[in-house]
C-alpha cells in the first residue's frame, strides 16, 4: 500500500492535504491508508479513539503543546516508538494498548495515566516511570509478556487491579515503602517472578494477588500485613517455606492451594488470627508442616488459629512453640528492696514496685529498676517451661523456665537442663536451676491464667541474683523483657 502520512496543525483536526475537518466517520474510513500522523502545535487534546485500530500507523510526532491524550488514542495501532512531549499531564485509557512499542519514557509532566494505559504491549521491554505518578492504574501493564524488570518510584502510593497481571517474564520488581495497596491480581500470572519482598507499608494482599507465579521461592512479609486476600499465593509451586507475620488477622479461601512444593508454613505468634477461609491448604503434600511460634500458650490462641489446624488433612504436620516468657514472678510475689526513705531492707509485693526502686542484689548492691511490667498466662502443663511452679516450702510461684541460683547441681539435673535450654548458665558465681528441674518446686497442674510480673535492673551486667520470698533467683534480662513485650 502506498505510504501516507497526514499532518494535522489546528484543533479540532484538520486534514491540510485537503483542508476538511476530519470527522470520526471519514477518518474511520482512512484507517487502512494512515501510516504516520504528525501533530501540529496548535492541537492541545488527543481525543478519544482519535486513532484507534490504525493497523498500519507505525509513526507519529506529537507536538509540545498537548497536554492530553484520549482514551484508545493509539490503541491497536503499529506503532513501535513514540515520544511524549513534556507538555502531557493526562493519559487515557488503553491509550497505548496493543500497540509494538517497545521502550517508553513517561515524561515527569503527566500525573495520570488511564487504565491499561500500556495493556497488551508485547514488545515493551523498557518502561521508565516518573515521580510525578501516585497511582499506577487498573491492568496498566498488563499482559506485557516482554517486561523483564519495572522500576517503581517512591511517588506510587498503589499498585491497581491487573496491573502487572500476566507479564511473563517479569523477573524482578521494587515495591518501595511509598506504596499502601497491591490490588487484586496485581501480580497475577507472573510466572518468571522468584523474590518478592513486601514493603512495612502495605497492610493488604488483594485477592489473586499472586496467584500462579510459578517461580516465585521467596516470600517476605512484614509486621504490617494483616491480611492475605483469596487464593493470594495460590498455584505459587516453587515456594517451599513461608512465615506469616503475628499481625495477620485474615486469611483468605484456597490462599495456599495448589502449593505443591511448600513444606512449612511458619506463625510468628497467630494472636491476631481472626478470621480463615476454605481450602487454605488443599493440594499440598502431606509431608507439609504448619508451625506456630512464640505463642504465650495453646489455651490462650484465638479460635481461627485453632480451626486452622482442622483444615489440615492427615498426615500433614503441627508444631506448637511457646514463647517462653522471660523470669518472672507471680503476681503477690516479696521482692526484697532497699527502702530509701526507712533506710532498710524490706520485702515488698512485686506488683508495688516502680522504675527506680532499688532492688538488693547478691553480689552488686543495691540496683535500681529498668524496666518492670506484667502479663497474663495460662498455664499450660504439657509444657514444663511455660507452667506454673510453687516452691516446697515459700510462697514463691514462677514459671518452671526461671531459674533459682543454687551453689551446685547434680549431673542429673545438668542433663534435664540441657534436654529443656541446649545450655547451662552461671549468675553471679551461682548455678542456674530450672525450677522445672528443682527437687524443691512442684507443678501446678491447672489451666488458670496467672498474672506475672518481670522486672530488668539499670546495669550493663545482663543477670543478677535478686532476693524473692527469701529464694535466692535470677532476675530478668533487658533483652529478653523487650522481646517478649514487642512480639
Amino acid at each position: 500500500m502506498t505510504s501516507t502520512t497526514f499532518t494535522f496543525s489546528s484543533s479540532p483536526f484538520t486534514d491540510t492535504s485537503t483542508d476538511t475537518f476530519l470527522t470520526s466517520a471519514s477518518y474511520n474510513d482512512r484507517t487502512n491508508e494512515l501510516t504516520g500522523v504528525v501533530i501540529g502545535t496548535l492541537v492541545t487534546s488527543l481525543s478519544n479513539n482519535c486513532f484507534y485500530y490504525c493497523p498500519y500507523l507505525t509513526n507519529a510526532t506529537i507536538s509540545n503543546t498537548v497536554e492530553s491524550i484520549g482514551d484508545y488514542c493509539f490503541s491497536r495501532t503499529s506503532i513501535s516508538s513514540i515520544i511524549i512531549p513534556s507538555s502531557v499531564t493526562t493519559m487515557g485509557e488503553a491509550c497505548f494498548s496493543r500497540t509494538n512499542i517497545s521502550s517508553i519514557v513517561i515524561p515527569s509532566s503527566v500525573t495520570t495515566m488511564g487504565d491499561a494505559c500500556f495493556a497488551t504491549n508485547y514488545q515493551l521491554t523498557s518502561v521508565e516511570i516518573p515521580n510525578s505518578i501516585t497511582n499506577l492504574s487498573n491492568n496498566c501493564f498488563y499482559d506485557c509478556t516482554g517486561l523483564t524488570t519495572i522500576v517503581i518510584p517512591d511517588s506510587v502510593i498503589t499498585i491497581g487491579n491487573n496491573c502487572f497481571s500476566n507479564c511473563l517474564n517479569l523477573s524482578s520488581v521494587t515495591i518501595p515503602t511509598s506504596v499502601t495497596s497491591l490490588g487484586n491480581y496485581c501480580f497475577n500470572n507472573c510466572t518468571a517472578l522468584i523474590t518478592i519482598n513486601i514493603p512495612n507499608s502495605i497492610t493488604l494482599l488483594g485477592n489473586f494477588c499472586f496467584n500462579n507465579c510459578t517461580s516465585l521461592e521467596t516470600v517476605n512479609l512484614t509486621n504490617s500485613i494483616t491480611s492475605l486476600g483469596e487464593y493470594c499465593f495460590a498455584n505459587c509451586a516453587s515456594i517451599v517455606y513461608m512465615i506469616i507475620p503475628s499481625f495477620v488477622a485474615s486469611l483468605g479461601s484456597y490462599c495456599f492451594v495448589n502449593c505443591y512444593t511448600m513444606s512449612e508454613l511458619q506463625f510468628n505468634n497467630p494472636k491476631n488470627l481472626t478470621s480463615i477461609g476454605v481450602g487454605i491448604f488443599n493440594n499440598i503434600p502431606n509431608a507439609f508442616t504448619v508451625s506456630y511460634y512464640n505463642v504465650t500458650s495453646y489455651y490462650r490462641m484465638s479460635d481461627a488459629s485453632k480451626e486452622l489446624q482442622t483444615q489440615m488433612p492427615s498426615g500433614m504436620t503441627f508444631d506448637y512453640y511457646p514463647k517462653s516468657a522471660p523470669p518472672c514472678f507471680n503476681k503477690g510475689t516479696q521482692i526484697l528492696i532497699f527502702d530509701t526513705i526507712q533506710l532498710v531492707d524490706k520485702y515488698v509485693p512485686i506488683e508495688q514496685l516502680k522504675v527506680g526502686d532499688l532492688v538488693k542484689t547478691y553480689r552488686h548492691g543495691n540496683i535500681p529498676i529498668k524496666h518492670i511490667n506484667s502479663s497474663i498466662i495460662t498455664n499450660n502443663p504439657e509444657n514444663k517451661l511455660e507452667s506454673m511452679f510453687k516452691h516446697n516450702t515459700t510462697n514463691l510461684i514462677v514459671t518452671g523456665g526461671h531459674s533459682i541460683l543454687t551453689d551446685k547441681i547434680t549431673k542429673t539435673q545438668q542433663n534435664n537442663m540441657l534436654k529443656k535450654w541446649k545450655f547451662s548458665r552461671r549468675i553471679e558465681n551461682k548455678y542456674c536451676l530450672l525450677a522445672c528441674v528443682s527437687p524443691h518446686f512442684t507443678q501446678i497442674i491447672d489451666n488458670n491464667e496467672y498474672e506475672i510480673y518481670h522486672l530488668v535492673l539499670d546495669s550493663k551486667i545482663v543477670h543478677f541474683g535478686i532476693y524473692a520470698e527469701e529464694i535466692l533467683t535470677e532476675s530478668c534480662s533487658e533483652k529478653a523483657f523487650l522481646k517478649f513485650f514487642t512480639l
